[in-house]
C-alpha cells in the first residue's frame, strides 16, 4: 500500500499468509525436516506463526513454509521490511445465535 509516495506497512498477525521479498540477512538461522529443508529465498511464501513485537518496521516474526504433503521446509526468523502480505487470516465469524462455522457462513 502506497500513501503520500511512502510505502505503508500492513501490520502482520499469526497465520497471516506472507511473501519473502528481500533478505536482509542472506545468512540466518533455519529448521525444517530434513529432506526437504533448505535456506528461506526471495518469493518463498509462509505463514506468519509468531509475532515477536508489533508496531512497527522492526517487529520480528517467525514464519513457516511447508510442501504440498505439510513439511517443514523451514522456519525462520524476520524482520517485517523482509516479508509482504499475501492474504491476511480471518477468524470464523459468529451468528446470530453464537453458533460458529468454519468458513465464516451462517448454519443452515
Amino acid at each position: 500500500m502506497t500513501l503520500g509516495g511512502r510505502e505503508c506497512m500492513t501490520e502482520l498477525r499469526e497465520l497471516d499468509i506472507v511473501r519473502v521479498v528481500r533478505l536482509l540477512h542472506e545468512e540466518r538461522t533455519f529448521v525444517g525436516t530434513d529432506s526437504v529443508m533448505r535456506a528461506p529465498g526471495v518469493g518463498d511464501v509462509g505463514t506468519v506463526v509468531h509475532v515477536y513485537a508489533t508496531g512497527d518496521d522492526r517487529a520480528q516474526l517467525e514464519v513457516e513454509m511447508v510442501d504440498g504433503p505439510g513439511m517443514t521446509v523451514w522456519l525462520a526468523t524476520f524482520e517485517r521490511s523482509e516479508l509482504q502480505l499475501v492474504q491476511a487470516f480471518s477468524e470464523p465469524r459468529d451468528d446470530a445465535e453464537g453458533k460458529s462455522t468454519q468458513d465464516g457462513s451462517k448454519p443452515r
